[in-house]
């Protein structure tokens, strides 16, 4: 009778307190955000690979390798 009689006297205190260790988590929701988030990250790698195809990479000797008369320290 007296661990109810405490627990009765306390029972505000203790489930406040219960509140900060509690997980109070929907896990469906959390479990829907990740699955948005890992799309949204999939769709960005798509799209920089897209870009990556799309705009050449630049050669800095192309110049020299076209033209082979020409001047070679305008390009320093």
């Amino acid at each position: 009778m007296k661990f109810i009689e405490i627990y009765d006297d306390n029972e505000a205190l203790i489930l406040e307190r219960r509140r900060e260790f509690d997980a109070f988590l929907d896990i469906e929701k959390t479990i829907e955000i990740c699955r948005r988030m890992c799309r949204e990250a999939e769709e960005d790698e798509e799209e920089v690979r897209d870009l990556a195809n799309r705009i050449p990479e630049e050669n800095p000797f192309e110049e020299l390798f076209r033209n082979p008369n020409s001047d070679v320290d305008a390009f320093v």
